[in-house]
């Protein structure tokens, strides 16, 4: 269920928390209180269901050669010769 508070400004500000589905806490506002209630409802339903919308989901990172390179070297302990075919990445 999303926290619904009234903002001393008079809008009315929603807290979206799912565990498993969101990575961090998800804070919309809204001006109508009505619009707000439609949004909340519709993005509930939605996360209930494990779908995060595009627009909340986070940035994509871009992943270096390098890095991957590095992953490689320390999570798969490879051979001398595979280890050197590799230096030219790093």
């Amino acid at each position: 269920m999303a926290g619904k508070t009234r903002r001393p400004d008079g809008t009315f500000q929603y807290v979206f928390k799912r565990a498993g589905v969101l990575e961090a806490p998800l804070y919309t506002t809204f001006s109508d209180e009505a619009q707000s209630d439609t949004f909340a409802k519709r993005l509930e339903s939605l996360l209930d269901r494990g779908i995060v919308p595009t627009e909340f989901q986070p940035a994509a990172r871009m992943t270096m050669v390098a890095e991957l390179v590095r992953q490689y070297e320390r999570d798969a302990h490879p051979k001398d010769k595979d280890r050197h075919r590799a230096a030219c990445y790093r």
